[in-house]
Order: structure tokens, then sequence, then C-alpha cells
């Protein structure tokens, strides 16, 4: 909406939509040098925290048959009776326009992840027609061109469903959820941004490791790349991996803010949950998608008591994660409003209203005992959120302390 664009023009301090979209334009000529501008129709869309979103559609110059099938009669007839262009507005092709807020660091990882999500996930996900890292294109800043999918945003739909199309929609998500548990991988990490289209059309992705540092981060103190090739590991070794490799870095660029109180922590509670049989060493990664909400899939109504998911969107943090991360419960589908989604206590709560202890009474139905373990378990709740940690590292007071706040929870859970 207007207000929506208004506000994040003032948030995030961009060019409001009313100059950019000549910028558009002009980058939209400089890719399709054989459109035109009145071929070419630029909207506003809704963005989210990290990327600004624009609506494009590309008309073509068709040309109408003539009445006659006879090829001679074709050759002897005016021009004008033969072949006219003109602006056919039915057969636009239709694409979106990702400009990061911040910066486009990381942009070619996210590439690679979506183009091979696109080719291993039974559901429509995002090709990716062009990219830019640089600032030497017609908008000064990096973006990329996505081919737009049809259907709207399930979050935006959402209020509007009745209860059986919402249950449909819990029953699709869920769905979603055991596909992605099918795509594995021996080690963990991100699509490696030297993957080669033949290799990801074939079954094959290179892998790399999380980025330590996070991607885009320097430091002259610090020589070693953010990320490097994965290898095949346990998740013991994962986690404990990660712990060592934050180490390594706070050592190399601090004087005193070494937080080895908590990696060192993180270690011993890794250790204790392999010892305790919570991380099987026969067990593979998982593809997760990480930011698996209902503002990233989108969905049309089939019928009156059926949706169907038209698309998954936002793979930038995709990755390959332990079997612990991936088997998260969706509680956003019974959570109350009040809830963080990264609040992972909602996911034990009992619903009060019918409509939503229903959806968590489908999805228990659905998954079975196993992915409930991994969902409700306190060590598995506990360990996702080590493990977020050891993505982003710690960097605030409150990071610090709620780091040290998993361990303490894990302690008293296992003195």
């Amino acid at each position: 909406s207007d207000t929506v664009s208004e506000t994040s023009t003032l948030e995030y301090e961009q060019e409001a939509f009313e100059t950019f979209k000549y910028k558009v334009m002009a980058l939209l000529l400089e890719i399709y040098p054989s459109r035109k501008a009145e071929d070419i129709v630029i909207e506003r869309m809704k963005g989210g925290g990290f990327n600004r979103v624009i609506g494009i559609t590309l008309y073509p110059l068709q040309q109408k048959k003539s009445f006659f099938s006879s090829k001679r009669l074709h050759t002897f007839l005016p021009k004008r009776f033969v072949a006219r262009q003109t602006h056919e507005r039915k057969n636009g092709e239709q694409f979106v326009l990702r400009t990061p807020r911040f910066h486009p660091i990381g942009m070619d990882y996210h590439v690679a992840t979506l183009e091979y999500a696109r080719r291993c996930v039974p559901y429509p996900v995002p090709s990716v027609i062009a990219y830019d890292m640089t600032e030497g294109n017609a908008l000064g800043k990096g973006y990329m061109i996505q081919r737009r999918l049809p259907g709207q945003s399930l979050e935006d739909l959402w209020p509007s469903l009745n209860f059986l199309q919402k249950k449909s929609a819990v029953r699709e998500l869920i769905n979603i959820l055991f596909s992605l548990q099918g795509v594995t991988n021996r080690a963990a990490g991100i699509a490696s941004r030297s993957n080669l289209p033949l290799d990801l059309d074939n079954g094959i992705v290179k892998l790399d490791t999380f980025a330590i540092p996070q991607l885009g981060a320097t430091n002259p103190k610090f020589q070693k790349p953010n990320t490097a090739p994965s290898s095949q590991q346990t998740t013991k070794e994962f986690l404990v991996s990660m712990c060592n490799r934050w180490k390594e870095y706070e050592h190399a660029i601090y004087k005193n803010f070494f937080q080895d109180e908590i990696w060192d922590g993180f270690i011993r509670m890794t250790e204790q949950l392999d010892e305790l049989g919570f991380l099987p060493d026969d067990e593979p990664f998982y593809l997760s998608h990480l930011d698996f909400q209902l503002r990233n899939l989108l969905a049309e109504i089939t019928n009156e008591s059926h949706i169907t998911i038209s698309g998954i969107l936002d793979w930038d943090s995709a990755a390959f994660v332990p079997k612990f991360v991936s088997y998260r419960a969706p509680f956003f589908l019974w959570n109350d409003e009040d809830f963080s989604e990264h609040d992972e206590s909602a996911a034990l709560t009992i619903p009060s209203d019918v409509e939503k202890h229903a959806f968590k009474d489908v999805f228990e139905s659905m998954v079975g005992p196993e992915f409930l373990k991994y969902a409700y378990g306190q060590e598995y709740i506990l360990a996702r959120r080590m493990f977020h940690v050891l993505q982003s590292g710690v960097s605030s007071n409150w990071e610090i302390d709620s780091a040290k706040e998993i361990i303490a929870q894990f302690e008293k859970l296992h003195p």
C-alpha cells in the first residue's frame, strides 16, 4: 500500500518510489535494449526488512496476424493490412526487482541457494533472471531480478480464509517441511557461489561453511576468509567447530572482549547432548529455509475448502543444518499475537482459541512422534537457540546475556 511504502521510505531512508521508478526504468532498458518504456510497467510492492521490492511487467510488441491465410495474397497486400505492431496487454511477463536496503554482500550466495532450491524442492521457487552486486548500473546499487510467481502472500491472505481453507494451508505447510527434510547432505553449510548450473541440474551442490564473521564483515587483524568449502562432519563436530572458529576470530581481533565462557559452555553443552544420545553420529544435515513464515509463502484459493501454495520466497537464510534445527514446530500457526516468532515457548502452549487448537492438532497428527520429539524437547529447543547464536555471534550485552542464559538453562536441566 501507499502507507507501507511511505513508511518504508522514512524508516530505511530510501529514495522515494516516485523518483526511484525512473532509475528502475533505466535499468530495465539497459537489460532489455529491444524494449521501449511504454512496454514496461513498474509498480511498488510491499518489501521486507532487508530488501526493497518493485514489481515489473514487460509487455512484448506483438504482430497481428493477417486475416488472409494465402501466402500469395499475403505477398501482394499492402503492409498496413498485413502486419501492424500493437501493444498486447494480456501476455506480459512479470518479475520482481529486489534491492538490498543495506548492502548486497552475499547476494551471489543467495542466487546459488535459489537456483539449488528451484531444482530440488517440489514447490515453485523464483528463478533468477539477472543480478548485479556492484554500483555500476542505472540504480547505482546492487539488485536481483526474479521471475514473479502467482499468488498472494499467505500472511495477507490469511484473515480472509475460512476455517477449512486455513486447515488446508496448515497441511500444505507441513508437507513443505516434509519435502525440505527429504533434501540432505553429509556436510553443513550454505550453497556455494561456485556452483555451476550443470552441477545443480545433476543434483550436485557444493557447500561452504557458515560465515564467521558474517559475510561482508572484515578486519585486518583476521586474515582468514569468512567461509571455506564444507567437509563431511557429524553434528557434534560441526557445533564444536563453530565454537572454535568464533574463539579464533575473537582472539585475533579483540584485546579483552573474548567470550570463551560462552563458546566453552556451548562445547560442554554439545558434548553432553552427544553423550545423552541427542546428536546421533549418523544423522545427516537437512535443507532448512530458516525463515519459514506465512509472509514468505504465496498461495491461491482453490475452492471453499482448499488453498494451494504457489510459491516459497526469501531463501536468503536457507542452509543445510542439524536435524534438530530442521525439525522446528511451525508454532506461528497457533501462537498468540503477543508471542515473538523467535520465542519457542509458544510451541508448547495449548491454544485457547478453537481454530488455533485445531491447527496444532493437525500438525501433531501429521508429523508423528519423532518430529514432535525434536520440536518440543527442551534439550532441542535450547540447542536451536545455541545454533542461532553460533550463526550470528555475540556483539552486545543483550546477546551475551542471552547466550549465557542458554547454558544456564541447560545446566539446570542436566546438572
